[in-house]
């Protein structure tokens, strides 16, 4: 009997949410994956990928925020959990029912815990510690949203204050702001305009400003494809000298007026320089006005911005992470390095002219040289900057996973690896790879039209395989040159060339746009952001890689069935293969 069991690989996509994921300092990334919180810790030298889901939600996770090192959850119910870790080991350490409909934003600081939600409602509630250590959460107030749903929430506090300043997208073109000083309610103070469509992600950052005074900067992202940044700062008032010739308010609302006229064809790109000015309870006590006004537009996406994050403060030079659904990652900076208006994209990521389906749902900074970004379909791209270049990046390794309930599974009849068939269409193969035997996906022989329910391996190798799906056909793959090289060099298999029978294969196979059958072809081509792939790779394919040049060419098809397939089942010697449909 086996004294101990552990996990060895988890293969767990990431939920189809903006705010689906979020990191702690110590570098763990929490991550909804259906009803699970799976959790990768992005140091592990050996690049594991998730290692551990935890159970706890009953419907799909539709948020996770982060707050020193305790993670915050809500889900399609309208439950709020919060998680921490106990004696080497995460739990589930508090959970409430926050609304009746799904939470669809959340934001978490220091004791102030905000969801918003599909009811249109805002609420917020305190959070303390007992004296036992076990948590407490208080609700405080319910704001109505006027039927607009909440897209995201951004908390921060003022500089020279003890207050906060709570930032709300919806389901409309503006930004509203509320106030709280200490103790106090949350108030409701003023709106910005600027976003010609609904507005995804608020982020909030403070960062060195020219001088001494402290500022807080806003960055704001849309569904219109533009990254609008707002600055906060002290307004410190200036006498005013009856002897100047500085432009009055009404040339600078003449000013304004210009500015608005030119391009008014072009959505987003509208400027209002018009300053708010709102005032809270300082520090200590006295009171404090604050102005907030536009200060910059950051235009370079070509779909709609999911997500914005700022760079953990390493260095004096600010620089914003942005995720688009044009399938590309884009880092900015201040041009001058200082705190001027004029920012501009000094790194992009991701495929040329958006032809990822879907493209990024978010992204995150893993650390000040490393950021990821999960797709439509769940697995992750990371990148990581080289320490001897300054803008240098190089992709590597990061989790994947069926984003549809997995319905097949099969090892090879050597134990080599296992093939998995899903919902989501593919058909994927997960083996060991490297003197340390981490477990990765390997390939993705069958990216099909119909959802796929069984799959498994025929004849004495496990180089060829039959797979099943709500269609009335089974189909026959068999492993391309390509495939066998990559496992023999990843050191996955131990095969001789006669077992293999190497020069006989394809090199790969393509998937025509609007066929079903995969091509055997002697040419790949490989993702257009990436280097050609390798004849003998040293690491597992990325992503963009197993979606494009790891198919497996199709051989044959096994006709017989009325009806859509539901499962099937090889003989144990190989020869034989069993089907089945709905009645």
């Amino acid at each position: 009997m086996f004294s101990h069991v552990s996990t060895t690989y988890i293969s767990a996509s990431t939920n189809r949410h903006p705010h689906g994921a979020a990191i702690i300092g110590s570098g763990l990334v929490a991550s909804g994956s259906h009803r699970f919180l799976a959790l990768w810790d992005t140091t592990d030298i050996n690049s594991r990928g998730v290692t551990a889901t935890l159970p706890g939600h009953e419907e799909e996770i539709t948020i996770v925020k982060a707050l020193s090192d305790i993670f915050v959850t809500g889900d399609k119910l309208g439950h709020v959990k919060i998680w921490k870790k106990r004696n080497d080991k995460w739990i589930s350490s508090y959970s409430w029912r926050a609304h009746k409909e799904p939470i669809s934003a959340l934001s978490v600081s220091q004791s102030l815990i905000l969801t918003g939600s599909s009811d249109a409602t805002l609420k917020s509630w305190h959070h303390t510690l007992e004296e036992a250590g076990n948590d407490k959460v208080e609700q405080g107030q319910t704001i109505d949203l006027k039927r607009r749903y909440p897209l995201d929430i951004a908390i921060s506090r003022l500089p020279r204050s003890s207050a906060s300043i709570i930032a709300v997208s919806t389901t409309s073109r503006v930004i509203d702001i509320y106030l709280q000083s200490a103790g106090q309610d949350i108030i409701f103070a003023l709106s910005l305009e600027g976003h010609e469509d609904w507005i995804k992600a608020l982020s909030f950052s403070p960062y060195p400003s020219k001088g001494d005074e402290p500022t807080l900067t806003l960055a704001s992202g849309g569904q219109d494809g533009y990254i609008r940044l707002w600055l906060i700062k002290p307004n410190t008032p200036k006498p005013v000298d009856p002897k100047s010739t500085d432009p009055t308010d009404e040339l600078l609302d003449a000013f304004e007026r210009s500015l608005n006229e030119v391009g008014l064809d072009e959505p987003g790109r509208q400027l209002s320089m018009r300053e708010h000015v709102f005032s809270v309870r300082g520090s200590e006590g006295q009171p404090v006005t604050y102005s907030l006004a536009f200060d910059a537009l950051l235009v370079g996406h070509e779909a709609s911005v999911n997500s914005v994050s700022w760079k953990p403060r390493s260095s004096t030079t600010p620089q914003l992470l942005s995720s688009s659904t044009d399938a590309s990652l884009i880092i900015w900076e201040p041009i001058d390095s200082g705190a001027g208006a004029i920012w501009g994209s000094v790194q992009r990521f991701g495929d040329v002219g958006g032809q990822r389906a879907g493209g990024f749902v978010g992204s995150l900074w893993l650390n000040s040289a490393e950021i990821a970004g999960w797709g439509w379909h769940g697995s992750w791209r990371r990148w990581r900057r080289s320490s001897n270049e300054q803008e240098v990046w190089s992709e590597i390794n990061a989790p994947t996973g069926h984003y549809g309930p997995v319905r097949g599974l099969a090892w090879s009849p050597g134990g080599e690896y296992i093939v998995s068939t899903s919902y989501d269409q593919t058909t994927r193969i997960h083996g060991p790879v490297g003197g340390s035997r981490t477990w990765h996906e390997l390939a993705r022989p069958q990216v099909h039209g119909y959802d796929l329910t069984d799959a498994a391996f025929v004849g004495p190798g496990a180089l060829r395989l039959v797979s099943s799906a709500e269609e009335k056909i089974a189909r026959v793959f068999d492993a391309p040159k390509s495939f066998v090289r990559a496992v023999r060099s990843l050191g996955t298999v131990q095969w001789g060339d006669e077992q293999a029978d190497e020069a006989a294969r394809p090199v790969g196979a393509s998937l025509p746009p609007l066929g079903l059958s995969n091509k055997a072809t002697d040419k790949i081509e490989p993702p257009n952001d990436d280097a050609p792939l390798a004849e003998a790779p040293t690491r597992p394919p990325f992503d963009s890689e197993l979606a494009t040049t790891t198919l497996w060419p199709e051989t044959e098809k096994l006709f017989g069935h009325g009806y859509e397939l539901y499962t099937l089942a090889v003989s144990p010697s190989g020869k034989l293969v069993a089907t089945a449909c709905r009645a």
